[in-house]
Formats: structure tokens, sequence, C-alpha cells
């Protein structure tokens, strides 16, 4: 009896030991699965900011060569943004 009650004790500690390396190894994974998710969005917005800059800078240069130049045809010119 001493022997079986042993061997349930040992059985039971190692599915315990088991389960928590289990669930450390799931939450690891799911954890660096979020963090690589929010990255991509992170970069993601920075790139899009990077264009929607870059082409309202264009737009502005365009703007200003073309006032420079004396065409008259931005003279009521307002942005949209």
């Amino acid at each position: 009896m001493k022997a079986f009650y042993f061997t349930a004790r040992v059985a039971a500690f190692y599915s315990t030991v088991g389960g928590l390396l289990l669930s450390q190894i799931t939450a690891f994974y799911f954890t660096a699965r979020v963090a690589a998710f929010y990255s991509t969005i992170g970069v993601t917005a920075i790139y899009s900011t990077i264009e929607v800059t870059t082409f309202y800078s264009a737009v502005r240069v365009t703007a200003l060569l073309f006032y420079r130049r004396g065409d008259g045809l931005l003279l009521s010119f307002s942005p949209l943004v």
C-alpha cells in the first residue's frame, strides 16, 4: 500500500511539473506572438506616418515651386489637412 501511495505521489508531482512547464511554455509563446503582433502594428504605423509625411512634404514643395514661379495657380490654395 505504501509503494502505491508513493508512486501516486510521484506521478502527481511529475504531472504537476509537466503541467506547469507546459503552461509556462504556452504563456511564453502567446506573449511572444502578442509582442510580435504589436511590433508589426508599430512598424506599420511608423511606415504609414513616414509615407504621409513624405507625401505632405512633396505637396508643400510642389506648391511652393508653383507659387514662386508666379503662375498664380495657388493664390487661393488651402490645404485639405
